[in-house]
């Protein structure tokens, strides 16, 4: 049974068509009275609105009063409720979990996009299947394997040498289908400069972390830039006692920092027009005391995911804590406040940030970290509408792919989310969710439940 019409008996909709094929089209469906968020640019809020969709495609919004339903069109009363995009996760890792399952997670918590990190074949055939119908899941835009110095700062990234190996990598990725190109560490800067240029060549983007080897500069003139972390070296005090040396406290951006100088950085990358993914919440929960980590392991969400995962989580994360002096957890807070103020001072400058977690790092649940991520744009001085801009909008502006999802708007993907209360004025709200649109398939709260209960027992 096509997935499609599978979604449609377990809301309780089948009928004697359900065998109708693949190619043939679904009846429209009409989302009935909502206050529609469409999140394009200075765009005000279209209370009590209808939106049609027909396929996977949005086609027309307008006032419930006057906007026609199609004759035999699947109604969905909204009145009173807040629709908006659904969300994007902009820096995921799929490589870590071979379970296709893994995907309904974000799709429960409204991530109808994601952005894979470093990419594998069976992401690539997972993304294809997504797309076709045969897989539930947000859309997939992956990267390649992660392309590295030689020797790479991890065995699993790929080492490349030198500019001949660069360009023979990069070509093999674009050859594979990957959507771009992730850099790393320990690349050299003329092996960088090579795959920046192979990249732009073929129409490609780079983004990652920034090699050791390039300066600020070179940095922004790649598509993007993984981490608020990133950052740390040029942001280091000059007399900083571990300048110029590796620091578990630089992971965290915990080292001392002179602030003075992050909003001179913020303009530079603001002027430039690189992306930044800040990924805050990676930083947050990848190192905290034994009772923050029972606390976060307490989580609802924890629970849709199998026990091995949870157990993988801690051994990562206690051997560390219990290593730390009281002084040490003085410097984790530094970097707390360090990261807060450097995305506040990128916000203000008017850079391009979206959302990613890095999921599914410890205490990382796909699709619920996403929620944590945005509430901790808005602790650093974002509106909710702005934290919800950076998962939407903005994430499919920063991938050229402005218009095509990431509003409601006719013509975007039919990627949408229902709340029952105004996330606007209440990033909380953004948690009160009603039902998701994947593609033009409308999933309730029973759907999604039994979604994310299948993956938390292997079934």
């Amino acid at each position: 049974m096509h997935i499609l019409i599978w979604l449609t008996c377990l809301l309780g909709a089948c009928t004697a068509s359900q065998n109708r094929t693949l190619g043939e089209q679904r009846p429209a469906i009409a989302i009935v009275g909502a206050n529609v968020a469409p999140m394009t640019t200075n765009s005000a809020v279209l209370p009590d609105s209808t939106v049609i969709i027909a396929g996977e495609i949005i086609t027309a919004i307008g006032p419930r009063a006057t906007t026609r339903i199609p004759a035999g069109a699947t109604v969905i009363d909204a009145r009173g409720k807040w629709l908006l995009p659904g969300l994007a996760d902009m820096h995921v890792h799929l490589e870590h979990i071979e379970d296709p399952r893994i995907l309904q997670l974000f799709v429960a918590k409204g991530v109808t996009t994601v952005r894979n990190m470093d990419g594998r074949p069976f992401i690539l055939d997972w993304r294809e299947r997504v797309a076709s119908g045969a897989l539930i899941g947000p859309t997939i835009i992956t990267a390649g394997p992660i392309l590295d110095g030689d020797p790479p700062l991890r065995p699993e990234n790929l080492a490349v040498a030198d500019e001949r190996s660069a360009a023979v990598q990069a070509r093999a990725q674009i050859a594979a289908g990957y959507d771009f190109l992730k850099v790393y560490d320990n690349l050299s800067a003329a092996a960088y400069r090579t795959l920046l240029s192979e990249a732009q060549a073929n129409g490609l983007t780079l983004t990652g972390h920034v090699p050791r080897s390039i300066n600020l500069g070179e940095a922004l003139t790649s598509q993007g830039i993984e981490h608020v972390t990133s950052f740390g070296r040029w942001l280091e005090t000059d007399d900083s006692p571990v300048r110029g040396r590796f620091h578990w406290s630089k992971l965290y951006l915990a080292q001392p920092i002179d602030r003075s100088r992050m909003a001179g950085l913020a303009q530079r990358v603001a002027d430039e027009k690189t992306s930044v993914t800040p990924t805050m919440v990676v930083a947050e929960r990848g190192l905290g005391s034994v009772e923050q980590q029972a606390g976060w392991l307490s989580e609802p969400e924890m629970h849709r995911l199998p026990a091995f995962v949870l157990e993988e989580w801690q051994r990562q994360t206690r051997g560390m804590a219990a290593r730390l002096e009281p002084e040490d957890w003085a410097i984790v807070e530094q970097g707390r406040e360090n990261r807060r103020l450097l995305l506040g001072a990128l916000r203000k400058a008017g850079a391009r940030i979206m959302a990613g977690t890095d999921t599914p790092s410890p205490y990382l649940v796909p699709g619920a970290s996403l929620h944590h991520e945005l509430a901790a744009f808005v602790d650093a001085g974002f509106t909710p509408g702005e934290a919800i801009a950076a998962a939407t909008r903005e994430a499919a502006v920063a991938v050229g792919q402005a218009g095509q999802w990431g509003t409601i708007v006719p013509g975007a993907r039919a990627d949408l989310m229902l709340v029952r209360n105004n996330p606007l004025v209440d990033l909380g709200n953004l948690r009160t969710i009603e039902g998701v649109m994947l593609r033009g398939a409308w999933l309730d709260a029973a759907a999604r439940r039994t979604m994310t209960q299948a993956f938390a027992s292997g079934h």
